[in-house]
């Protein structure tokens, strides 16, 4: 007795509809947007060549990397399903104080109505103007007070269980309105060139910034990928009720997960405002959107 095998057709799938199916591939991808952006990018340049030249290339990456520091602080919030809506103000709330601290000089004119005039500003500039340490207590200053911010932001939304979108927005209100008054909506200038040089400077073509976000973005991904940490962030933003009864610090996780995003968002102050050559009351106003996007 013998048995028939039966085949069974390969169902013939037309060039169109692979070509269907390899659109509807992109448009639901998670990169969609990057595509988008290549694409126009690439029909641009037939009638703007000038869009490629190298200097203009280099501009246009010397702002995405900050942009990517922002963007992976807003990571770790939006993974436990928050939002972070005042990195732009603590942007510009670092920018202001670490201007103050280090600026050599200021202008009287500019600064006399400034509620910190004689206090913390003269016309031989801030307390540490001129010194050597300037740059980095700058730095650590605005470090520390992005943190502070983020850190206020997560008790609320954690301890006090309030929504992280109002607690953010009622910060990005405050601290953006706050650094314009210390200021009087003038831009600190006349920084340290130590500092001026982690914006602007580089090791033989590669920008300090993008060292910076380099690593920043290796530490990130090795944090939410190869610790326990990572799996905690995953875990409260799946289920927070489950989280907590396995054991997970639930609030910890969440209140770190704003500190970080307001480190990040004082790095990012710090790139940007040396590459500007001046504290900015207003920096960062207009990226929003683009980090939450």
């Amino acid at each position: 007795m013998t048995s028939e095998t039966k085949t069974v057709p390969i169902p013939h799938t037309s060039g169109w509809e692979r070509i269907k199916a390899w659109t509807r591939r992109i448009l639901l991808s998670e990169n969609f947007v990057l595509y988008l952006s290549i694409a126009y990018f690439l029909v641009l340049i037939p009638f703007i060549p000038r869009i490629a030249s190298g200097k203009n290339l280099a501009n246009v990456f010397s702002n995405m990397w900050p942009l990517l520091i922002l963007a992976i602080g807003q990571t770790f919030v939006l993974l436990l399903a928050g939002i972070d809506l005042s990195q732009t103000s603590i942007m510009a709330m670092a920018s202001v104080i670490g201007g103050i601290i280090m600026t050599s000089q200021v202008n009287p004119v500019l600064f006399e109505k400034s509620p910190l005039w004689g206090v913390l500003l003269t016309e031989a500039g801030g307390p540490l103007g001129g010194s050597p340490w300037a740059a980095p207590v700058g730095i650590l200053a605005m470090v520390l007070a992005g943190s502070l911010i983020g850190l206020l932001n997560g008790i609320s939304v954690a301890k006090f269980k309030m929504p992280p979108f109002m607690v953010t927005l009622v910060s990005m209100i405050f601290f953006s309105g706050f650094a314009i008054y210390l200021t009087k909506s003038e831009n600190v200038t006349h920084l340290p060139d130590a500092y001026i040089a982690i914006g602007k400077g580089q090791i033989g073509f590669v920008p300090y910034s993008f060292i910076l976000a380099g690593i920043l973005a290796l530490v990130a991904h090795f944090l939410l990928t190869r610790t326990v940490l990572g799996y905690w962030f995953y875990g409260v933003g799946r289920n927070v009720r489950t989280s907590l009864v396995s054991g997970i610090p639930t609030d910890r996780v969440m209140i770190l997960a704003y500190v970080f995003s307001g480190f990040c968002a004082a790095l990012a102050a710090v790139l940007y405002s040396a590459r500007l050559e001046g504290g900015r009351p207003t920096l960062g106003q207009n990226l929003l959107l683009d980090v939450i996007g």
